[in-house]
Parts: C-alpha cells; sequence; structure tokens
C-alpha cells in the first residue's frame, strides 16, 4: 500500500503597496521541485475589491481555488472578480465562506454582476480533504498539513494588516509569525501598470512623475513540513503628488482614472472617468479600485463630487463604487440637528448636499445593501435609478445629464453630460455598439468632446459583434456621425500593448488629464506613444524569447511568438557575420542561430549587447551601420527603438505639449 504524499502549505502575500490591500492565499500541495505545478487547492483570504487585477498585475495563480473566504463585509466586493475569473477559465466556483453581514453584500454582488451565479450558497465554516475552517469572530481557524493557522482581519500588532499564528498540537510550544506590511520589502502593487504609464507620459509633457522605482517582492509564510519564512526584494511605495491642474485651459478638465475593458490587468484598469467644470464635477463608471486611484487629493475630489453616474451592470463599470460613495457619504452625511445649526449660523459652505448617484435598476438594489452593510450615513447620498426608455434627463443645480439607451446589456446607457453657462458638453458612450439615436443627440449640442469605448481593432470585429462592443474605426466614424470637435477613444482590451493605426482621436490611458480644449492637438502625440508602447513590448517579449532559447541546448529551434516553427533565415548581412564570429569564440554551438539572434537584436541593438556582455564578459565588433534595421516591414518606431537612445527618441518634441497626465 503506497504512503500518502506529503504536503506542504504556504501562504502568500499580495499587495500592500500603491495604496493596495493585502490578498492573503493559502495554498496546499504535493512536495516537490515544482510547487505550482505539485499544487492541489488554493484559498483565498482578504480578497477584496480590485483584488483580481492586483493578483493579474503580479502573476498570481489562482490555479485550483476552491474557496474565498471573507473577514470582514468589505471581503465581499472582491467576490464578483473571483466568479468572472473562475468563469472565464472554465474552472468550478469556489465556495463562499463569511458572516451573515458579508454573506448579505456578496449575495447582492453576485445578484448585480454575476446572475448566473447568484444562487451560490455562503456558509460559516468549511472543510474539505485538505483543510478544515471555523469562524472566531472576524478571525478564521484554519486546521492545515496538522497545524493551525489564524488568519485575522485586525491589526493585532503595531501597524500589521495581519497576524498568522501557528501553533503545534503535540507540544506547548507556539510559533508566532507577524507580518508587518511597513516594511517594503514585503509590498506588492501596480508594478507595470506605474511603469506603463510613465512610459506613454513622456510624450505628453507630464508635470510630474515619481522617481521611485518598483520590482517584484513576496513574502512567504510556509507553515508544513517546516516552519520558516522566506523573503524576497519588494516594492516601494510610489508617493508621487499628482501634477497640477491647468486652470487657464478652455472646457472641462477630464482625468482618466481607467481606461481598460472587462478583464483587469497591469496595463489598464477598470473604467473610471472624472468630468470637472468650474462649478460642478462628475464621475462616469466607477470600476474596481476606483477610489484607490484618486490618490493624495482623495478628500477634496470627493467633495466637489456632484453625481456619480454608471452606465450599465457590469462589475468592471460599477465594482468600486460602493466603497467611493460610502466614503463620501461619511464626509456629507449629518444629522437634521447639525444641518439646521450651519444654516443658523449661515455657514452654508459648511452643509455639502449628498451625493447624487445615477444607476440602472440592478446596481441601484445593490448600491442599496452595500451602502447599508457598511454603515454609510443616508443623508450622505441619494440614490436615483435611470429610467429605461430611449432617453431621459435630469438636472442637478448646474449639472444637467442625457441617459440613452444603446445595445449592449439590459439597461445599458450612453450619456450627455453639461453645465450650466460652459459652452462644451460631454458625451460618453459607456459600452456598447454605435448607436444613430446617441448620436443625433450629439448633434445638438455645442462644442463637444466625445468619449467613445474601442474595445477591439477593426481585425477583431467578428468578436465586436458578438460582445456588443465597438471597434476603433467604428468609434471614429461615431465622432463623424455626432459633429463631435474631438475624440477619446477608451475602454480599450488589454490583450493590444498599444492601439494602433489611430490618427484622429486620442488613446486614453490610465492617469490621463487633459482639458477638453487641448484633445485635438494631442493626436499626432498620441500616434506616436501607441506604436512605441507596442514596439516596446514586442521588443521585451522577443528579448525574453532569446532569453529563454539562449539558455536552452543548441538542439532546440528559436519558434516564434506563435510557437510555429520560424522561417528560412535571409541572406547573411554584416550583423549575422558579427554574431557568427562572437559566438565561434564564445559559444560555437549557437553559431549557426546567428540569423534568428540578429532579428532580435536589431529592434533593440544596447539592451542585446549588454546582454551579451553581461554573460560572456565581451561585446559584438561591427561596423556602426550594421546594427540598423533592413526589413521594409518594421514602423518608424521600430526603427527608432532600435537606434541610439531607444525609446527616448521618440519623445524628443512632445514637451511642449499641453496636456498633464496625473499618476496615481
Amino acid at each position: 500500500m503506497a504512503a500518502p504524499p506529503q504536503r506542504y502549505s504556504y501562504v502568500e502575500l499580495v499587495g500592500g503597496a500603491d495604496g493596495t490591500d493585502t490578498c492573503l492565499l493559502l495554498c496546499v500541495g504535493r512536495c516537490g521541485s515544482d510547487a505550482l505545478q505539485n499544487r492541489e487547492a488554493c484559498y483565498a483570504f482578504r480578497c477584496g475589491e480590485g483584488c483580481a487585477r492586483l493578483l493579474g498585475a503580479n502573476d498570481v495563480s489562482l490555479k485550483h481555488l476552491r474557496a474565498t473566504f471573507l473577514n470582514k463585509a468589505t471581503d465581499a466586493l472582491g467576490v464578483p472578480e473571483l466568479f468572472l475569473h473562475c468563469r472565464e477559465s472554465g474552472v468550478d466556483m469556489p465556495a463562499i465562506v463569511g458572516d451573515a453581514q458579508a454573506s448579505r453584500m456578496a449575495a447582492a454582488a453576485l445578484r448585480a454582476a454575476c446572475p448566473w451565479a447568484s444562487d451560490v450558497r455562503i456558509e460559516e465554516r468549511y472543510e474539505d480533504d485538505l483543510i478544515r475552517v471555523t469562524r472566531d469572530n472576524e478571525a478564521f481557524m484554519v486546521e492545515v498539513c496538522g497545524r493551525t493557522l489564524v488568519v485575522s482581519a485586525d491589526a493585532c500588532h503595531d501597524d500589521a494588516d495581519v497576524v498568522l499564528h501557528t501553533e503545534a498540537r503535540d507540544t506547548q510550544i507556539v510559533n508566532s509569525i507577524i507580518v508587518d506590511y511597513t516594511r517594503e520589502n514585503c509590498r506588492r502593487g501596480f508594478a507595470r501598470a506605474n511603469a506603463l504609464t510613465r512610459e506613454r507620459a513622456a510624450f505628453f509633457g507630464a508635470g510630474r512623475t515619481s522617481s521611485s522605482d518598483y520590482g517584484p517582492g513576496v513574502l512567504r509564510c510556509y507553515v508544513a513540513p517546516r516552519l520558516h519564512v522566506e523573503e524576497c526584494e519588494g516594492d516601494v511605495v510610489d508617493d508621487a503628488a499628482a501634477a497640477p491642474s491647468d486652470d487657464n485651459g478652455e472646457g472641462p478638465l477630464l482625468t482618466f482614472l481607467g481606461t481598460g475593458s472587462a478583464k483587469p490587468s497591469s496595463r489598464r484598469g477598470e473604467s473610471a472617468i472624472i468630468i470637472e467644470w468650474a462649478a460642478s464635477s462628475i464621475l462616469l463608471d466607477c470600476g474596481a479600485g476606483t477610489l484607490r486611484t484618486l490618490g493624495p487629493d482623495t478628500d477634496e475630489t470627493l467633495d466637489a463630487l456632484d453625481a456619480v453616474w454608471v452606465s450599465h451592470a457590469h462589475w468592471d463599470h460599477f465594482g468600486g463604487l460602493a466603497a467611493l460613495v460610502a466614503a463620501a457619504a461619511r464626509r456629507r452625511g449629518r444629522s437634521n440637528e447639525d444641518v439646521a445649526r450651519a444654516l443658523k449660523r449661515q455657514k452654508c459652505d459648511d452643509v455639502k448636499p449628498p451625493l447624487q448617484v445615477l444607476a440602472p435598476a440592478r446596481v441601484a438594489a445593490f448600491l442599496g445593501v452595500a451602502l447599508d452593510v457598511l454603515g454609510a450615513p443616508a443623508s450622505g447620498y441619494t440614490i436615483q435609478q435611470i429610467a429605461d426608455q430611449a432617453s431621459s434627463k435630469i438636472q442637478r443645480g448646474p449639472l444637467s445629464i442625457t441617459s440613452i439607451r444603446v445595445t449592449h446589456c439590459r439597461e445599458a446607457f450612453a450619456c450627455i453630460a453639461r453645465c450650466d453657462d460652459e459652452e462644451w458638453a460631454v458625451a460618453y458612450s459607456g459600452d456598447g455598439r454605435p448607436s444613430e439615436h446617441f448620436a443625433r443627440k450629439c448633434r445638438e449640442e455645442g462644442k463637444l468632446v466625445l468619449i467613445h469605448e474601442a474595445t477591439f481593432s477593426d481585425e477583431d470585429k467578428a468578436k465586436a459583434l458578438a460582445t456588443k462592443h465597438a471597434t476603433v474605426s467604428e468609434a471614429l466614424r461615431m465622432a463623424a456621425d455626432a459633429n463631435a470637435d474631438c475624440c477619446i477613444l477608451t475602454h480599450i482590451s488589454q490583450r493590444y500593448d498599444g492601439v494602433l493605426d489611430v490618427d484622429d482621436a486620442l488613446v486614453a490611458f490610465d492617469g490621463l488629464r487633459v482639458r477638453a480644449a487641448s484633445v485635438a492637438t494631442l493626436y499626432e502625440a498620441s500616434a506616436k506613444c501607441e506604436r512605441a508602447v507596442a514596439a516596446s513590448a514586442k521588443a521585451r517579449r522577443e528579448a525574453r524569447k532569446l532569453r529563454r532559447w539562449d539558455d536552452a541546448p543548441s538542439t532546440r529551434r528559436p519558434p516564434d511568438v506563435r510557437g510555429t516553427p520560424v522561417a528560412s533565415p535571409k541572406p547573411s548581412d554584416a550583423l549575422e557575420d558579427a554574431l557568427r564570429a562572437f559566438y565561434a569564440v564564445h559559444a560555437p554551438q549557437k553559431a549557426k542561430d546567428a540569423p534568428q539572434i540578429a532579428a532580435v537584436f536589431r529592434r533593440d541593438f544596447e539592451a542585446m549587447d549588454d546582454r551579451l556582455f553581461r554573460k560572456y564578459g565581451a561585446r559584438l565588433q561591427l561596423p556602426n551601420d550594421a546594427a540598423s534595421s533592413d526589413d521594409s516591414s518594421d514602423d518608424e518606431a521600430q526603427a527608432v527603438l532600435a537606434s541610439p537612445g531607444g525609446f527616448a527618441a521618440l519623445v524628443g518634441g512632445c514637451g511642449d505639449l499641453p496636456a498633464r497626465p496625473v499618476f496615481s
């Protein structure tokens, strides 16, 4: 009879940097050399709002996720994200474990965002063949691999967010691990997202960015087979302040907090746009993590908001709504007696009106439950359903909002927002196919900036039709049909490194802040930016491919990006001859592969030459023009990328552009 396999368990902590909360994953598997391949189960704790993007941005696997545990009510805001991830991956939905309040909020969130999973059961206990979990107030007692792990929701030691206790059953020795997230080397946030935003910002004359560098990091607390703590180099907190706003510009100020599509990633966050006029401001959509992206001016931004408008009941458009409205309501809510005293003292500025939320019926129902569970004061907010009709208009003080029904899902809307006595209006498409009714309403306005979704490229039009989204060309045609003065593309699928061949619109990115009147002047810079970002991403992929190939046995042939055999090499040139001569001296078995290696060198010569120097202690000897590309299929951005100065060469000449991005 075979002996049962020896199992290990460890806790992986993700987050704590860039204003993120910390997710905790308990992983159990068979002992072996590859922890991920031998993983048998994964259990999620403290995976609240924005957890899907945080885990995905740090390449943390949710393989074999069996259950998610809600330490507190706000953890329920991450449940739809985990369920959507599981559905897309084709795996079973995880069990949900939590108390009555957390269960109530999770059920409401699933009804709104995942109606196909709204009948899931939520338990207070959990047990399977690997672990047994019970509740003790806000802590979970986890029996795993012969030890007991206590996961608490409260700070129990200095500034620690989570305290992990391990206790041996057969002795009186108690081992305690304190996980303190104030230490920089155990934090992980949106490293790639921040780096990509800084990369894009160089094309638009960024006012100020952070000098902090980011890197991967992890703190793992192994519980079994033996207890030890393993630390790796981690992220540094980005405390960059926002760039000063352009108060002398014309038209409303547009701030893009999230510009991605349904699946969050390190490239782009979930939809959220703030529109600011002199007398009023509105938030259009509020994806998960929106409150975090407000940055150091969170309180001032919340106080200035007059309304929040939600386009439809997809989680990437309202996942952050409950947290943001609750935070705003706590700043505005007060008793009737307080309001009467303020009015008696004639201090009307002290009386902030409640934040108005305009949303479809399903979103409004969820928000009412969530704010009740979170304890938000009712006097600090009002919720109004958007009428399910072709168009409807709501006036709130100087701000008017017209909602127009579009084709996407049930109760999906676009909107046109205008402030009295202001020349510019803002039209926002939400999600959906191009709409003639929406275009007709836009033509009735004066000066207009159109913010339109462009989820898919023109090559993926079949996907756009299947999912009822728009392509880039369709969004540009909508701008022409609407007689818009300028157009901004958003809701970009994260499958694309850059949005190419767009010369008549500004492609938004997370953190972009721009005046409406300046949008049309940025089209050329935006086109250069998108081409260069795509070329840079391609060069990084090919460099990673070369590293994997260069370290492999010489009998392996290099695959191309799609994994198919490489094409026959072109005739030899100076760069290939130089590489062949170099490898003949330093690695003879690789000399025959010089043509394939040369193709990668042409796209990022300096980086690859540095790699050879680090590995072999020598550099290539070749004529000055040998590193340049003679491939006519390379576009301008790739040619500049391979030139001395690399990516920075394309930045030249863009420093005097008027837009000033904001970085969260």
